[in-house]
C-alpha cells in the first residue's frame, strides 16, 4: 500500500505560502507596520518615470514585431508592453489569440492594491472593476478603461486586425498611471500591489499559439514531440508575469496573471504485470527467474506488451488530423519492434549456455539485493525486476551473445526518466556478459564491459553501485566455476580523482594515518565495504605490496581478505578488470600509453575484446566534447571489434535528435526503448503515477524586477528555511525539506551565495521569524559544497552529511552545488531545491530538479533573473513550459569530422590507432619504426576514412588527405632523426628533457595557431574537455608617472 502522503503536500503548501507572503506581502488585506516597499519585491507596479529611456531593457517586448496589416494604433499599447519589462515595471500584462468567429467578444476584470499611510501604518484598499470590461474581437482597435473611477489604474490594450485564418491577437495591460520626474523619494504610495488581469471568453475559447500542428515538420523527434504534447496548448504569454488557465479543462475559457505561477509535475513510475495493468499480470521474481528456465513469466510479459499495442494502434488509426494519426502510426511500429526483439531475446534463452549465464546473472542480482539489504539492517524482501529492465535485458542477449548479430550496429537507447532503475537494467546486461564469456571459455578473462561516464560524482557513485554486483558475480564464479578467470571491477579515471601507482598511493595513505589533510587524488573510493556494509578507513587499503588491496577484515564478510575491485592506474593495466568504470576524458590516454592497447586486449584472441560499452547520460555527449569523443571513438571501435563490434548501450531521461548524435559519435543506428505511446503519461512500461501513488513535484517561479538577483535569494532562502522550522509536522516530513539545496550556473554565483549564507540569510531569517512570532531556526554556517572546486577528498563526507537525515544535528542546513550534480546524486530524502536563474538547457534544468522529490514530493523554487531577457522568456511561459518540459528539450550536437575537430584531434587519432591496431608499433620507443609498417597504418588510415563517410561523406575525402599527410610527416621526422618516440604526458609548464625527440607534446600551453599540425612534436590533447585554447589575463601594476 503507498505511503500516505498528504501530510507532505500540506508541509509544502505551506511553504509556497510562506514564500509567496514574504515576497509579496499578506494575500489578505492588512495593515503593515513598515513602508510596503521595504517588505514586498514581487507583483509591484511602479510609478512611471517621465524619463522612460531610463528605465527599459532592451529586447523584451516581445510583441512589438509582426503586426504588419493591423489598422489599430498600436503605440500606446507597445509603451504599456515596455513598461512591464522595465528595471522597475510600471505595467503587467498578457497576449493571447482567439478565433473572431467563434469567440466575438472578451471580458476583463482586473484589481490592485494600494497602500496609505496614517501614523506610521499603512492601510491597504483594494481596487477592482465594478463590472466586466467587455471587448469586441471583431473589430480591431484599442483598449483604453480605467479600472475605478478617480484611480490612476487603467486597462490599456490592443485588438489586432485578424490573420486569414480569422485569428485575433490581443493584449491588455494593467498600467499604473502614477508618474515621478526624479528617481529619488519615497513612492510606496504610488505603487500598486498585487495587480491581476483575468480574461474570459463567454463563448469559444483561446486559440493555441504553438506551432500549427497540421504542419509536418521534417524532423522526426520534432513531430513526435508535437504529437505527444498535443493536449498541452499555449494559451497566452505574460508581459512582467507568467499567464495560467485551468489545465484540466478541455477548452479553458479563462486565463489570467500570476507572478508566481506553479506547476505541479507528476513523476513517471515503472508499470506493468501489477494489478493496474489491464493488459496482463506476471511476476518477474529474479529467485525464480535464477532457479528454472521457467518463461513462462517472460512470455506473459511479452504478451501483455504486444495486448498494449494492439489496443493503442486502433485507437492511433481513430486520431482525424492526419499528421498526428500517421505519427501514432510510426510509434505503434517502433513499439512493434521492441515487441519482436523481446520474444526473440526469450528465444535466444534456447541455447542452454545462454540460458545458464542468464540464470547466474539472475542469482547473482538476487545476492547483491540481498546484501545490500543485511548490510543497511533490513529484512530481506522478494526481489522483482522491473518490467522494462526485464524487457531491455531481453532486447539485447542475442546481440550481446553472437558478435555477428545484426543488432550490434544497433545502439540501444534507455530512455527512462531519472530515478527509474536505468543503473539496474544495463547492470543485467553486464553481469549476463560476463558470465557468458566465462562459461564458454574459463580462461577467457579481460575486460568483459566498459561503462562510461562524463561527470566524477556520477563515476563515483555509480563505482559504489557496480562493486555490489561485481561481488556477487565473484561468489557466483567461485561457487558455480570455480575453474574461470576471476571477475573483477576497475575504476579508470583521471589522476585528480586516483592515484596513477602504489607508490603514489602509500604516500598518500601515510599522510592520512599521520592525520595530514590530503587534497586531490586518493585510493580511499570507498567509504563502506559493498558486501557487507562495514565503514572502511584508510587501515582498509593496503598498498605495501605490488598492488593494492582493499579489505574490510570482517570475519563474516566473504570479501574479507580483499575485494576484487581496482582504483589505481597501475592495477587497473595489470589485472584488466571484467567491468571498467571510467570517464571519457580517461580515453585520451590511448594516444599516449601503450598499455591502454593491452587493457583491451588488442594483442590478444579476438574473443577477448570488450563485448559491451554503456555510455550513460548520453545527453551530456554533446558539443565540443561529443564531437572529440566522436573523433576518438573511431579509434576506441576499431580496438574493440574482434569478432565483431561491442554492443553499444546508452542511457538517458532527457535527449532530442539522439539518432543523429548516435550516428556522429558512436556510427550506429538508434533504438529507443521504450518507444513513445500515445500520449507522454503511458508507454506501458512507465505511467505517470498519480499523485496519491508518488510525490509531485511543483515548481515554483519568482521574478523580482526592481530588486538584485542576490536580494531575492537571500529573500528566498531565509523564509523557507525559517517556514521549515516552523512546520508543524512530524520528523519524517521535516526530514523531507530541511536540507535546502541551492543549484547555481555559475561558481561565480555560487561564491556570493555561500557567503550570504553565511551573513545575510540568517540576519533576515530573524526578520522573518520575529514576523511571524516564532523563535529564529539555527542554521549551521558552513554549507555542504559540492562543485568542481571542491577536493575529491572531501566528496564522501559531503554525500554522507547529505544522506544524514533530520532530526540528526549532522543534518545539513544548506547545501549548494552546479551542474556537478544534475546526474548521479541519488539521495531520496532532498526534497527541496532553488535554482538561481534559467540553466542554459532545458535537458540540465530537468536533470538537476530530479534531484529532489524522489521519495517524498518535491518542491523546486526557480529564481529567476529579470535583467536577463531569458529568464524573462521562460517566466512569462513558466506554467505551459513546465506542463510539457520534455517537449522544450533541445536537440544535441557532435561533429567529429568538421574541419577544426579534425585539426585539433585527428593526429592523436591517428596515433592512438596506430598504437591500437599495430603491436609493433605499441610502444613509447617504437614511433621511429613508423616506414616498416606503412602499409598496415595505411589501412587503419581507410577503415577511420570509411567511419568517416558513414558519418559525414563531405568531410571524409579531405580527412583521407589530411591523415595521409600526416603519416608523411611523421615518415620524413623520423628520416630527418626528429622523431624517436611517442612522447609522455607532463605536468603544465614542466621543462622537457634535453635532447627528447618526441612525436607528440601536450597540448595543454599552446595556441589555436599551433592547429593543424605540422612539423614535430605535435601539439596532442591529453583530455577531451579542453578543446578551446586558453588566454591568461595577469594585473600588472604599473609605477605611476606624472
Amino acid at each position: 500500500m503507498a505511503e500516505d502522503l498528504a501530510p507532505w503536500y500540506e508541509a509544502r503548501d505551506s511553504l509556497v505560502d510562506s514564500l509567496e507572503e514574504e515576497l509579496m506581502g499578506p494575500r489578505e488585506p492588512e495593515p503593515l507596520h513598515e513602508p510596503p516597499l521595504n517588505r514586498i519585491i514581487v507583483g509591484v507596479l511602479y510609478p512611471r518615470v517621465e524619463n522612460l529611456s531610463d528605465i527599459y531593457k532592451p529586447g523584451l517586448s516581445e510583441d512589438s514585431d509582426g503586426e504588419a496589416g493591423s489598422t489599430a494604433d498600436n503605440t500606446a499599447t507597445e509603451v504599456a508592453v515596455s513598461l512591464s519589462h522595465a528595471h522597475k515595471p510600471s505595467s503587467v500584462g498578457l497576449t493571447f489569440t482567439v478565433d473572431s468567429a467563434r469567440t466575438p467578444r472578451i471580458t476583463i476584470r482586473a484589481s490592485a492594491r494600494k497602500y496609505t499611510e496614517s501614523e506610521n501604518v499603512w492601510h491597504p484598499h483594494e481596487v477592482a472593476t465594478d463590472t466586466d470590461v467587455v471587448i469586441d474581437s471583431t473589430a480591431a482597435g484599442r483598449i483604453d478603461e480605467p479600472v475605478a473611477e478617480g484611480e490612476l489604474l487603467r486597462i490599456v490594450g490592443v485588438v489586432r486586425a485578424p490573420t486569414a485564418a480569422g485569428h485575433v491577437r490581443i493584449s491588455v495591460s494593467l498600467v499604473n498611471g502614477h508618474t515621478r520626474t526624479d528617481t529619488s523619494g519615497a513612492i510606496d504610495g504610488l505603487s500598486w500591489f498585487r495587480p491581476t488581469i483575468t480574461i474570459s471568453t463567454p463563448q469559444g475559447g483561446f486559440v493555441d499559439r504553438s506551432i500549427d500542428p497540421s504542419r509536418l515538420s521534417a524532423d522526426a523527434d520534432d513531430r513526435s514531440s508535437r504529437f505527444l504534447y498535443r493536449n498541452e496548448p499555449v494559451l497566452a504569454i505574460g508581459h512582467g508575469c507568467a499567464a495560467s488557465w485551468d489545465e484540466h479543462a478541455t477548452t479553458p475559457d479563462t486565463i489570467w496573471t500570476t507572478f508566481i505561477p506553479s506547476q505541479e509535475v507528476h513523476l513517471a513510475r515503472p508499470a506493468g504485470g501489477d494489478e493496474q495493468d489491464d493488459f496482463g499480470r506476471y511476476d518477474l521474481r529474479m529467485d525464480q527467474l535464477a532457479d528454472t528456465s521457467d518463461r513462462t513469466q517472460l512470455h506473459a510479459m511479452a504478451d501483455a506488451y504486444q495486448r498494449w499495442i494492439s489496443t493503442r494502434r486502433i485507437e492511433a488509426e481513430t486520431i482525424d488530423m492526419p499528421a498526428h494519426r500517421s505519427v501514432a502510426l510510426e510509434h505503434m511500429d517502433r513499439a512493434a519492434e521492441c515487441a519482436r526483439r523481446i520474444r526473440a531475446g526469450i528465444s535466444a534463452l534456447d541455447d542452454p549456455v545462454v540460458d545458464r549465464a542468464f540464470r547466474l546473472m539472475n542469482r547473482a542480482m538476487v545476492d547483491q539485493r540481498r546484501a545490500q539489504d543485511r548490510s543497511r539492517g533490513e529484512v530481506s524482501k522478494t526481489q522483482r525486476w522491473r518490467p522494462f529492465q526485464m524487457a531491455f535485458i531481453l532486447m539485447n542477449i542475442p546481440a550481446l551473445s553472437d558478435p555477428g548479430h545484426p543488432d550490434r550496429e544497433v545502439a540501444d537507447l534507455l530512455w527512462f526518466p531519472t530515478g527509474g532503475g536505468k543503473t539496474e537494467a544495463y547492470l543485467g546486461c553486464i553481469g549476463f556478459t560476463v558470465l557468458l564469456r566465462r562459461l564458454r571459455r574459463e580462461d577467457n578473462g579481460g575486460v568483459s564491459a566498459i561503462m562510461r561516464y562524463t561527470l566524477r560524482l556520477l563515476t563515483r557513485q555509480q563505482f559504489e553501485r557496480a562493486a555490489g554486483l561485481i561481488c556477487a558475480l565473484e561468489l557466483v564464479r567461485r561457487t558455480e566455476l570455480p575453474n574461470a578467470a576471476p571477475i573483477s571491477l576497475g575504476l579508470w579515471v583521471g589522476n585528480a580523482a586516483t592515484p596513477a601507482n602504489t607508490k603514489e598511493a602509500r604516500g598518500i595513505l601515510r599522510k592520512v594515518a599521520d592525520g595530514e589533510h590530503v587534497q586531490g587524488s586518493t585510493p580511499m573510493q570507498l567509504v563502506r565495504c559493498p558486501w557487507c556494509g562495514v565503514q572502511l578507513t584508510h587501515k582498509h587499503y593496503d598498498a605495501s605490496g605490488e598492488s593494492m588491496t582493499i579489505a574490510c577484515r570482517e570475519s563474516g564478510c566473504d570479501f574479507r581478505d580483499g575485494l576484487p575491485l581496482y582504483v589505481l592506474d597501475s592495477d587497473v593495466y595489470a589485472n584488466r578488470p571484467s567491468l571498467i568504470i571510467s570517464t571519457v576524458d580517461k580515453f585520451a590516454l590511448m594516444t599516449w600509453k601503450s598499455e591502454v592497447g593491452l587493457l583491451l586486449s588488442t594483442n590478444g584472441p579476438a574473443d577477448s575484446r570488450p563485448d559491451l560499452i554503456v555510455q550513460d547520460e548520453l545527453h551530456l555527449i554533446s558539443g565540443p566534447l561529443g564531437t572529440i569523443v566522436g573523433l576518438n571513438e573511431a579509434a576506441i571501435d576499431m580496438a574493440c571489434t574482434g569478432e565483431g563490434r561491442p554492443k553499444v548501450l546508452a542511457s538517458t531521461a532527457t535527449v532530442r535528435r539522439a539518432a543523429q548524435q548516435v550516428r556522429a559519435v558512436f556510427d550506429r543506428d538508434t533504438a529507443q526503448f521504450p518507444p513513445p505511446g500515445l500520449t507522454p503519461s503511458d508507454n506501458y512500461f512507465a505511467v505517470n503515477a498519480s499523485a496519491q501513488e508518488k510525490g509531485t513535484r511543483r515548481y515554483v517561479g519568482v521574478m523580482a524586477p526592481g530588486t538584485s538577483q542576490s536580494t531575492l535569494l537571500v529573500r528566498i532562502y531565509s523564509v523557507l528555511l525559517q517556514a521549515v522550522g516552523d512546520l508543524d509536522s512530524p520528523d519524517e516530513v521535516r526530514d523531507s525539506y530541511w536540507t535546502l539545496l541551492g543549484y547555481f550556473n555559475a561558481l561565480r554565483v555560487l561564491g556570493s551565495a555561500y557567503l550570504q549564507v553565511l551573513d545575510d540569510v540568517p540576519d533576515r531569517m530573524e526578520v522573518v521569524a520575529a514576523r511571524r512570532q516564532r523563535s529564529v531556526r539555527e542554521i549551521s554556517q558552513e554549507p555542504v559544497e559540492l562543485t568542481s572546486r571542491v577536493d575529491q577528498m572531501e566528496i564522501p563526507n559531503s554525500m554522507a552529511r547529505l544522506e544524514t537525515s533530520y532530526p540528526d544535528r549532522q543534518s545539513p542546513d544548506v547545501a549548494l552545488a552546479t551542474n556537478m550534480i544534475s546526474v548521479g546524486l541519488d539521495i531520496d530524502r532532498l526534497g527541496l531545491m532553488v535554482v538561481a536563474g534559467q540553466p542554459q538547457s532545458t535537458s540540465e534544468y530537468i536533470q538537476s530538479t530530479s534531484r529532489v522529490g524522489r521519495r517524498n514530493p518535491g518542491l523546486v523554487i526557480t529564481a529567476l533573473n529579470s535583467q536577463r531577457s531569458r529568464d524573462s522568456s521562460h517566466y512569462a511561459s513558466f506554467i505551459p513550459f513546465h506542463r510539457a518540459l520534455y517537449r522544450e528539450v533541445e536537440s544535441t550536437t557532435a561533429t567529429p569530422f568538421a574541419p577544426r575537430a579534425r585539426d585539433r584531434a585527428g593526429h592523436g587519432v591517428l596515433v592512438a590507432s596506430t598504437r591500437l591496431m599495430i603491436p609493433e608499433l605499441s610502444t613509447d620507443e617504437s614511433a621511429g619504426n613508423v616506414a616498416d609498417y606503412s602499409s598496415r597504418i595505411e589501412e587503419v588510415i581507410d577503415c577511420l576514412v570509411a567511419r568517416a563517410g558513414r558519418i559525414a561523406p563531405a568531410e571524409a575525402g579531405p580527412f583521407g588527405e589530411q591523415l595521409r599527410e600526416l603519416l608523411a610527416r611523421w615518415k620524413n621526422e623520423v628520416g630527418l632523426d626528429a622523431v624517436e618516440r611517442y612522447g609522455s604526458m607532463r605536468a603544465p609548464n614542466a621543462t622537457t628533457r634535453v635532447g627528447d625527440k618526441p612525436l607528440i607534446d601536450p597540448a595543454d600551453d599552446v595556441g589555436a595557431g599551433s592547429f593543424p599540425v605540422r612539423g614535430a612534436p605535435w601539439p596532442t590533447m591529453t583530455s577531451m574537455r579542453d578543446v578551446d585554447a586558453e588566454t591568461s589575463l595577469y594585473v600588472k601594476y604599473l609605477k605611476r608617472t606624472d
